[in-house]
């Protein structure tokens, strides 16, 4: 076995770098940059498109659970075309908040505290017009999705669907409103 002392020794070290000598206390110069790009510097990136930056669909999240929140947002945020601009974890907040942002979408969990979201959708319906709302929910029952129909939701996602029925119906719903990935604006 071998001891602390001769385990360090025949450890292999890390190269060590030198420091320039300094004159006088003064730093060795580091280049400096152009003010101005040149024409050979500017490299159009692989795959961005100017017009997607413009053509973003804009998310509003609104769930009582801030985990959930969080998941939401990062799997929204690996879409392309979604941009999540704000997040709320009441009814009466989201109605508030989506007031001031105007998101072309909000996705709604159903249960949330203060203002349900049937309620918090109708609400937005008369403060936010052009916004569309999708709406999340445990239950996966004919009465809730009427329910959430008739309060002006553009859709309905069961949450054990999200994976894969939740970015189609949040593009589906912006298509019906007119926001700029609909086509229309």
């Amino acid at each position: 076995m071998l001891s602390h002392y001769t385990f360090n020794r025949l450890r292999p070290r890390r190269a060590r770098t030198t420091v320039p000598p300094t004159f006088g206390g003064a730093r060795p110069s580091l280049p400096r940059h152009r003010s101005s790009p040149r024409a050979e510097d500017s490299i159009p990136l692989a795959g961005l498109d100017t017009d997607s930056v413009m053509n973003q669909i804009r998310l509003f999240l609104v769930d009582d659970e801030r985990t959930v929140r969080q998941g939401l947002r990062m799997r929204l945020g690996m879409e392309p075309d979604f941009t999540i601009v704000g997040e709320a974890a009441d009814g009466r907040s989201a109605v508030e908040s989506a007031t001031e942002v105007c998101p072309d979408v909000v996705l709604m969990d159903i249960h949330i505290p203060i203002l349900d979201g049937i309620q918090a959708t109708a609400a937005l319906r008369d403060a936010v017009p052009g916004c569309a709302v999708v709406m999340l929910s445990m239950q996966d029952d004919t009465d809730t999705r009427a329910r959430a129909r008739a309060a002006g939701a553009a859709g309905f996602v069961a949450k054990h669907q999200m994976e894969t029925a939740l970015a189609e119906a949040i593009r589906s719903a912006a298509s019906r409103t007119g926001t700029p990935n609909g086509g229309s604006a």
